[in-house]
């Protein structure tokens, strides 16, 4: 099965660097953001780096979702929009971060730092421009290769929160969709999940915040989710995860296994280990092979804008000419 998989990885590397090798020849407009693309999926596959995203709109706590996971508040998190830039999150023996500027330059900074350069309270608007903050931490999560990214709130009323976020959906492997009890979906969430899915790969959906209703308002909203989900999307009834992340942290620090269970975390943790026991390398391949035919149409398309261009010219002087030509048999 080893064998099988690595034989599978070395084929679509290869494809995939015989892709960009087109796409460079042809010098085609935004061809370097598809080659920048298509190297990333490469190099993923190459250094065995997993990028399991969790995703949403603003608000829905994913970045405390995610402080539940590694059982210690890492990321900031707030009532008001506090993710301004994509975070990694990558196994490390040490707690350590890195940050990343727009201009290539790196920094190393303590951990207590991190709040200065990813919360849009002490960076607005990314006056610093950071690039990426990636942060190292020693979870179970983070071995073989997984790298989790907490990304900006979509729909916030920071544009470049959005703009950060879908120029990073490509590069991610597989997503988390964090939504909430109340309201279960709404329109921006159901646009933003419709442009998620429009690229195949691993999804798995949590609802947070679910200890601030009952058991019966929980599976109400669920319930309407999955109609939802059903006439709007093809999604049909994915699993969801109802969980109080708050509630998980907390039970977390003190060590309490009864709060822990009742927060509803250990059931997904469950269905994430089993993703990434059996799943995750069939889910890395496949979101290489999607990135790769979407760029492949993005270049056939714009392959047949060209054509069409040059033809239309040819088709100009063509009539041109027998233009040319009536107005000499005239004279």
């Amino acid at each position: 099965m080893i064998n099988y998989y690595k034989k599978q990885k070395a084929e679509v590397i290869s494809t995939l660097q015989r892709l960009n090798q087109i796409v460079s020849g042809m010098q085609l407009q935004g061809g370097d953001r598809v080659i920048s693309v298509v190297n990333a999926a490469i190099e993923r596959l190459e250094q065995n780096r997993f990028n399991l995203a969790v995703c949403g709109i603003v608000k829905r706590g994913k970045s405390t979702f995610i402080n539940s996971l590694l059982g210690e508040e890492v990321l900031p998190a707030g009532i008001v929009p506090v993710t301004s830039v994509v975070t990694y999150i990558r196994y490390g023996e040490q707690k350590a971060a890195l940050v990343r500027f727009a201009d290539s330059r790196e920094e190393s900074i303590t951990f207590e730092e991190i709040n200065q350069y990813c919360s849009e309270r002490l960076n607005p608007g990314n006056e610093k421009q950071v690039e990426s903050l990636t942060i190292t931490y020693p979870s179970k999560y983070l071995t073989d290769g997984v790298v989790i990214a907490d990304t900006p709130g979509v729909g916030s009323i920071h544009q470049n929160h959005t703009e950060f976020v879908y120029d990073f959906l490509p590069r991610a492997d597989a997503i988390i969709f964090v939504l909430t009890v109340d309201p279960p979906i709404d329109r921006s969430e159901l646009l933003f999940l419709k442009d998620v899915v429009a690229q195949p790969r691993k999804l798995m959906f949590v609802q947070t915040k679910v200890d601030r209703w009952s058991p019966e308002e929980v599976e109400e909203s669920r319930a309407y989710l999955y109609q939802v989900l059903e006439e709007q999307t093809m999604l049909g009834h994915p699993p969801v995860y109802p969980i109080s992340a708050r509630q998980a942290l907390e039970a977390r620090r003190t060590g309490d296994s009864t709060r822990l269970a009742a927060s509803g975390l250990p059931a997904f943790e469950r269905a994430l280990d089993r993703f990434l026991m059996n799943e995750k390398g069939r889910a890395a391949l496949e979101s290489a092979i999607s990135i790769g035919l979407e760029r492949a149409e993005i270049v056939r398309r714009a392959l047949k804008l060209r054509m069409q261009a040059i033809t239309g010219k040819e088709n100009v002087v063509v009539q041109k000419s027998k233009e040319q030509k009536l107005r000499a048999k005239i004279w």
